[in-house]
């Protein structure tokens, strides 16, 4: 009986992990639209400017396509370019299907491993990706946390806090080499995860410049999307401090990618309206510009699944003509 009851169970627990984000999700929504009003929202939402939003969707596509190349640096194994934009962009149609940290991840190195020599080195860049994206969003809110100084509700103690972690991330590279070293030395005989920190410390090592072009990618591509964000803000007459976006918008799609909710839907927008409160801006607009992000990363996705199924097609031509 436990036999035939345990395969069962396990593959119940991606539908009951799918439906809980799904309750979390309405859960979430139905608390902002019972204290925000979706009349004011929907006005926000109305106000969006259709050049606008074309061209911040394409400026996200064509951050995207930077960050192909920034995974494909640390991926390596001379893969050609357009199989590493392919597969990213799966990753992102995979978004819309299997929302969640790693989903995208998981779908888009899925794609590559057929085309490489060393699975291993792509599950250490690609996970390196993600880390390097994250401390690239720690940096960016620290760099707007800093500008901010004294503004709003915070005080004075998020200049320090920034100041603190930007020298730490300065200090941890320039001590890589002995970090990775110390790592390698506690992490090597601890079974698979430990191999792997292993392996991710010693890659760190062996490739400093390369990680830090790709960490100056990474500030590069988010802070771009976080200035696409201040454009949508514009055109619906929302705030445009920039200080502040670089501080909440980072803040915002970390918390967003807690596997709590259904592609961080309505946690992104909740964190948003917190963060600017503080800061005396009302929630509404704020809100509206998170629900209007939405659109262009479900549209990334869609166009994402239109180039799988165009270059399957166009793949499967000469194979039918044979």
């Amino acid at each position: 009986m436990t036999t035939d009851a345990s395969p069962q169970s396990k593959q119940a627990r991606p539908y009951l992990a799918t439906g809980l984000k799904l309750l979390v999700t309405v859960i979430i929504l139905a608390v902002i639209f019972h204290f925000v009003s979706v009349e004011e929202i929907w006005a926000g939402i109305t106000r969006t400017n259709p050049l606008v939003w074309g061209g911040v969707l394409i400026g996200f596509l064509i951050g995207h396509v930077l960050a192909s190349f920034k995974w494909g640096l640390l991926v390596g194994q001379k893969l050609p370019f357009p199989d590493i934009v392919k597969a990213h962009f799966a990753g992102l149609a995979a978004n819309i299907a299997l929302p969640g940290v790693a989903g995208g991840d998981v779908a888009r190195a899925a794609i590559l491993s057929r085309k490489v020599m060393s699975r291993s080195k792509l599950v250490t860049g690609s996970i390196l990706d993600r880390l390097i994206d994250v401390g690239g969003l720690v940096l960016i809110a620290a760099l707007g946390a800093a500008m901010l100084g004294t503004a709003g509700q915070t005080g004075l103690w998020l200049q320090g806090i920034s100041a603190a972690i930007i020298v730490v991330a300065l200090i941890a590279f320039l001590l890589l080499p002995m970090l990775a070293r110390i790592v390698q030395a506690q992490m090597a005989e601890r079974g698979k995860a430990g191999v792997m920190i292993a392996e991710l410390a010693h890659y760190m090592a062996e490739h400093r410049i390369r990680i830090l072009i790709c960490a100056s990618l990474s500030i590069l591509i988010q802070t771009g999307f976080v200035l696409l964000n201040v454009a949508l803000a514009w055109s619906m007459q929302g705030p445009t401090n920039i200080a502040i976006w670089l501080f909440a918008w980072p803040l915002a799609k970390l918390i967003a990618t807690l596997p709590i909710s259904l592609g961080g839907l309505g946690v992104r927008e909740a964190s948003l309206a917190a963060i600017f409160a503080g800061f005396a801006f009302e929630s509404p607009v704020v809100i509206a510009v998170g629900f209007v992000w939405q659109t262009i990363l479900i549209s990334t996705g869609l166009i994402g699944l239109a180039v799988q199924a165009w270059s399957g097609k166009f793949k499967a031509a000469p194979e039918s003509a044979q």
